[in-house]
């Protein structure tokens, strides 16, 4: 695909939405299953309901695939711990009962996404995105569940700025090498006005991109684009959808300093009891020092064991050799696939 970026686009140009769009693309199709069911799970949640019995058919097809199992799993354990004992047996279903619609779309979208990126970028300069991409993650859902007016959905959004920044890699590996050594030198978390200058659009718009594709709907990818995008500092003048997006940015690029001093990323946590806030940031330090505890999005089939995973019940034909339906078709691992035009 010929890509043909100009120092003179800005992020609201009709050339940057088309460039965004087909970076966005750079990551290949998504399978059919997944976009049905993330679909599924978006009506179910614009409709205040629980889930339909349309979507618990496409996800119990989808939670047949080992690989997908596994990362569901270990993703759960990571988010709700207290609910993992080995002797309280969990089956397939209870994982899914474990989250609203929107945060399962969220957890799936990551899931599929963050194989699919590592499956299409050159592998050692995959491991620059992955690392942070999901430190980023787990930070911004722990910091969004303890503030309810954020909520667990937005922190698990994070990670699609770096997915975005993945296209850029497939599709420019010299570049994003400049890129990311840039935002190191410079202690940057993405630097649009950059990304315009060497691509023509943003990381943000092509995450945007990304969410409509999967199926979330533009009203979302409309909140993320806006609340993402905004200057941290005026976050009171971006409408309310977009406000949790914006304070979980600006939680995440304080919280190196804050919890260094001991104190919490902002002043929405003043109310916080001691005791809690202590052992948030203590959870928070130790994510930031030692990464993903569980490594929830590497996980693959070959985790899909009773050693493993002590408290699920796996069906016995999961535990056969079989192929995982729409986490194969990447390609072999750095290899790109062919985008969609």
């Amino acid at each position: 695909m010929d890509f043909q970026s100009n120092a003179t686009l800005d992020s609201c140009s009709d050339e940057s939405a088309e460039l965004a769009l087909k970076y966005s693309r750079v990551l290949g199709h998504m399978p059919q299953t997944f976009g049905v069911a993330i679909r599924g799970l978006m009506s179910d949640y614009a409709n205040g309901g629980g889930l339909s019995e349309g979507t618990l058919f496409q996800l119990r097809r989808l939670i047949k695939a080992p690989t997908l199992l596994a990362s569901l799993y270990f993703g759960s354990k990571t988010f709700f711990p207290h609910l993992f004992r080995a002797d309280a047996q969990k089956t397939p279903s209870d994982l899914i009962a474990l989250y609203d619609p929107f945060c399962l779309a969220a957890v799936l979208s990551n899931i599929y996404l963050y194989k699919r990126c590592k499956r299409v970028c050159n592998k050692e300069e995959w491991r620059f995105i992955a690392e942070p991409l999901q430190r980023n993650l787990e930070i911004g859902v722990r910091l969004g569940s303890e503030y309810k007016p954020v909520g667990m959905g937005p922190g698990l959004m994070t990670s699609f700025v770096f997915y975005a920044f993945a296209s850029f890699l497939a599709h420019d590996t010299p570049g994003f090498v400049d890129y990311r050594r840039h935002l190191k030198r410079n202690e940057l978390d993405f630097d649009p006005h950059y990304e315009l200058c060497h691509w023509g659009c943003t990381s943000v718009q092509i995450a945007s991109n990304l969410l409509i594709s999967l199926g979330f709907g533009v009203s979302a990818a409309t909140s993320y684009f806006q609340g993402t995008s905004c200057d941290v500092k005026s976050i009171a003048a971006i409408p309310g959808p977009s406000q949790p997006f914006a304070l979980i940015r600006r939680w995440l690029s304080s919280v190196h300093i804050k919890v260094g001093s001991g104190r919490m990323p902002g002043n929405e946590f003043g109310s916080m009891a001691a005791e809690q806030r202590s052992a948030l940031l203590q959870d928070i330090s130790e994510t930031l020092e030692n990464g993903s505890k569980y490594r929830w999005l590497e996980r693959t089939k070959l985790d899909v064991n009773s050693l493993d995973m002590p408290d699920l019940i796996i069906p016995p034909d999961m535990l056969e050799d079989v192929r995982d339906a729409g986490m194969e078709d990447a390609g072999p691992e750095g290899e790109p696939v062919e985008a969609a035009h």
